[in-house]
Order: C-alpha cells, then sequence, then structure tokens
C-alpha cells in the first residue's frame, strides 16, 4: 500500500481525496487540528500563517541545502497563503520567505501569480461580482456549481478587496459537496479558526 502524506488540510475537511476510513501517513498543515484527524505522524502548527513555514523549518532544521526551484515554491507558497505576508503571517513565515527570497526565479513567480485563464475562470468571476451581497461589513456571494473547488477561495479572496468590507464568505457546490470560504481582512478576527 503506497503511503500517504496530507499537506495543507486534514481529512476530515473533505478538501483533499483522503479515502474514507484510511489513516495518512503524514499530515502537515497550519489549521486547527480537527477533533476526527487521525495520522501516523502529525505536524500541525497554528501558530504560522503558512503550512509551507513549517516544511521549511523542517528542511532547515535537516540541514538539507535547497535548489532555485524549491526555493520559488517555497516563496509563492508562503506569500500565497498569507497574500504576501500581509494576511495572518507570523515572524516565523517572514524569516522563512526572506530566507529563500534571494533564491526563488522572480520570472517564474511571476507566470505562477498571472497565470492564463480559462472561460470558465471568467465566467465564475462575472457570476460572483454580479450575485454579491453586502451586509455591514461583510461581502459574499454563492457561486453555485463549479468545475474546481479553488475557484472559492479564489473569490472569496478576490471580494474582500471591496473597499470598508472585514470580511468575505463564498459559498459553491463541488462533486456533491458545499465549499465554503471565509476570510477576514484582521488577522486577529479567527477566521481560520471559525
Amino acid at each position: 500500500m503506497p503511503h500517504l502524506a496530507l499537506v495543507d488540510t486534514q481529512p476530515p475537511f473533505k478538501n483533499n481525496r483522503c479515502p474514507p476510513r484510511r489513516i495518512p501517513d503524514l499530515i502537515v498543515d497550519h489549521h486547527p487540528r480537527h477533533a476526527d484527524t487521525h495520522s501516523d505522524m502529525a505536524l500541525i502548527d497554528e501558530a504560522v500563517g503558512a503550512t509551507t513555514t513549517i516544511l521549511v523549518e523542517a528542511l532547515q532544521e535537516a540541514g538539507l541545502r535547497v535548489p532555485g526551484r524549491l526555493a520559488t515554491a517555497i516563496v509563492y507558497g508562503i506569500g500565497s497563503e498569507t497574500q504576501n505576508l500581509g494576511r495572518e503571517a507570523t515572524p516565523r513565515d517572514m524569516d522563512a520567505y526572506q530566507a529563500f527570497w534571494p533564491k526563488a526565479n522572480m520570472k517564474t513567480l511571476w507566470r505562477i501569480s498571472y497565470p492564463q485563464r480559462t472561460e470558465d475562470f471568467f465566467r465564475t468571476l462575472t457570476h460572483g461580482i454580479r450575485d454579491a451581497f453586502v451586509a455591514g461589513r461583510v461581502i459574499g456571494a454563492n457561486l453555485g456549481p463549479v468545475t474546481t473547488p479553488d475557484r472559492v477561495a479564489q473569490m472569496a479572496d478576490f471580494l474582500l478587496t471591496l473597499e470598508k468590507m472585514q470580511w468575505s464568505i463564498v459559498t459553491a457546490r463541488y462533486a456533491g459537496r458545499l465549499h465554503v470560504s471565509l476570510r477576514a481582512n484582521d488577522p486577529g478576527a479567527g477566521a481560520g479558526r471559525l
């Protein structure tokens, strides 16, 4: 039986392909540990803003050399989870990001950050903007069915950029499941725990 590792997720979160009743060999995550999370080994550290930071610290502790491609992935991973150190970034995230920034390939980072997008992406974006609601300092949308669950988090991040908003919530259905993404622009708001 092959080994199974889950990164930035846990089996009960359902945003992964962990087979039912399968106990992963390894979980690496920065989200709060779910009561039903079980694994042979777990590195769950809520004190960081990015799961990538946990992996970086393990690499550094082991004294392993990090090639440029991996450094680029590290910078992207920390940057994307913390909105370039602007959301829920901790000093540990900043240290890890700064340690690998000089080794990262900027052209590759640009291509990853600004990829070519499908027509479906723009249809979902249009739907989310058109059907967005505002209630006080909260903005949200129900996207209906989506072709990838990533659209939910992408739209939640995008809607939160509307001026004066403090929270965003986006829902959508993918593969028969309801996906919800909740974001806050105040690091102390506890969106991840909620």
